[in-house]
């Protein structure tokens, strides 16, 4: 059957991919008449999937290109626009709703613990692989391409996990892809016998290598939360004692190298989230303005030791206050007006956030939100910031930075929020979807109350326009079952994770919710 395609004349091709306006590609309707045309649309619509990966950060292993036809390159590269139409079609104030197509169990290992329940899920931007985490193991599956994921059922393949169930897994970061065809995961290992490690994982080359691989471990008598940035890993003592202050160090993995123990002088906390630019190290934080507990927003910057090779060392000093070295900062600023001034912590999120890199406002973005707790009806506050200024030196010193409030979205419920929790975000060009999940009260009897979740999407600019004050956000719930929670969201796919109760064993199991044909 011919396959309806847009005729592109070759000379427009720089021109419009380069700058990925699928508003021109559907304005240049026609059909292939030549096995030349197939082929030379299909090269142009390969061109185009893998200018959408670079730009939105999708995994490129996420598409077999050898084995997609013309629809199917082109229905993967236009996806992320076409969820964009389908969101805006929702008119400003209103609340639309999406109708899951399908919902699907992903399988168990039957090499790990049965019972064990998953607390997490991850689905990589690309919408093929998802990795699943509980305190036990964690789990790769492969959902298949989006064009065959009728007909692809899910498989597992591969598991990190200990037989002798020795271990207790903590704050597994988010899967990172890494190069190309790559991606990496970085989690605690707690073990009674003091062998407690933070272990690093790659998968790849995707699809031919799918097995979790050890790049590297480091042995840490105490808790450690990390972030992974590309080869680098930012990792911070979790002392036991409040009396205690923790320490941070940040490990190369792939080289071997590794910074001295530093404390960083003028953190406070929370912190709202991190970001790493060259060789500094960015912290969004609120500072105390006076005795009674008023705060502003406060950006510093941390220059980052040196990393010396780390030999035949297997463990860190992170717990010798006598092995740190202070860090002063070379440059803060304190927002003590306007919109920027109270920024409040990502809510729902245990570990801050590392700002994510937008490639369309070129750089560093925190994403940050609240809810009124006392307000008669529900109003959540969704806002971006972005790290503007000079970059970095030659010598990769910081210059001057400051923040700039990007966008400031406000979407309202009739009814008052007692819970609110930002679960994910998935990014496409200048768009940005958030999942929220939210709890409100409802009268059962005259005198009992339950509470019920909700699942919003809520959909807007990374960047206001210019002139606009923002608040230009389009809502959307999701029908998704009672005691279920959302932990992953890809709209380059149109595919949800979230985790909830299976039958018949009643243990948490990770769930794909297909929001698209």
């Amino acid at each position: 059957m011919a396959c309806p395609i847009f005729s592109l004349p070759l000379e427009l091709h720089a021109l419009v991919f380069l700058h990925l306006e699928p508003e021109d590609l559907l304005n240049l309707g026609s059909t292939c008449k030549t096995f030349r045309d197939v082929i030379s649309h299909m090269n142009i619509w390969k061109d185009a999937l893998r200018m959408l990966c670079a730009r939105d950060g999708l995994f490129t292993p996420s598409y077999p290109f050898d084995e997609m036809d013309l629809c199917d390159l082109k229905r993967a590269a236009l996806h992320s626009f076409q969820w964009n139409q389908r969101m805006l079609s929702i008119d400003p104030g209103e609340q639309g709703c999406l109708t899951p197509h399908r919902e699907i169990p992903l399988p168990r290992d039957p090499r790990v613990t049965p019972q064990t329940d998953f607390l997490d899920a991850d689905i990589l931007p690309g919408g093929r692989y998802v990795v699943g985490s509980s305190a036990n193991f964690i789990t790769l599956w492969d959902l298949g391409p989006i064009h065959h994921s009728l007909e692809y059922p899910p498989r597992i393949l591969d598991s990190i996990y200990d037989a002798a169930n020795r271990y207790r897994i903590w704050f597994p970061t988010r899967s990172s892809p890494h190069g190309t065809n790559c991606f990496r995961i970085c989690a605690f290992f707690s073990s009674e016998m003091n062998l407690s490690c933070l272990r690093v994982y790659e998968v790849g080359p995707l699809p031919r290598s799918t097995s979790f691989r050890l790049l590297g471990q480091l042995y840490c008598p105490t808790f450690v939360t990390s972030w992974l940035v590309g080869d680098c890993v930012l990792l911070e003592t979790v002392p036991f004692d409040e009396t205690l202050e923790g320490g941070q160090m940040v490990w190369d993995v792939t080289r071997n190298l590794v910074t001295p123990p530093f404390k960083l002088v003028g953190r406070t906390f929370p912190t709202l989230g991190w970001a790493v630019e060259g060789r500094s190290l960015l912290g969004l934080q609120p500072k105390r303005r006076d005795s009674e507990g008023d705060s502003i927003t406060n950006l510093s910057t941390w220059r980052i030791p040196k990393l010396d090779p780390m030999g035949d060392k297997t463990s860190l000093s992170l717990w010798n206050p006598s092995a740190t070295e202070t860090i002063e900062p070379d440059i803060q600023v304190d927002f003590d007006q306007g919109e920027v001034a109270s920024l409040c912590q990502d809510f729902g999120n245990p570990v801050p956030r590392m700002a994510f890199r937008s490639a369309s406002a070129g750089t560093s973005i925190f994403h940050l939100g609240s809810h009124s707790l006392d307000a008669a009806t529900g109003n959540v506050r969704i806002c971006r910031v972005g790290i503007v200024g000079e970059g970095i030196d030659e010598l990769g010193n910081s210059r001057e930075r400051t923040v700039k409030l990007l966008s400031n979205d406000l979407f309202q419920k009739p009814y008052r929020i007692t819970a609110s929790r930002c679960s994910h975000f998935s990014v496409a060009g200048v768009y940005i979807t958030n999942v929220i999940d939210t709890t409100f009260p409802v009268a059962v009897s005259s005198n009992r109350k339950k509470h019920v979740s909700e699942t919003n999407l809520v959909h807007s600019r990374i960047e206001a326009d210019e002139g606009s004050p923002g608040g230009s956000c389009r809502l959307a719930t999701v029908p998704v079952k009672q005691g279920n929670w959302v932990t992953s969201l890809c709209t380059a796919s149109s595919r949800m994770a979230h985790i909830g109760k299976s039958s018949p064993d009643r243990v948490n199991t990770v769930f794909i919710t297909y929001l698209a044909p």
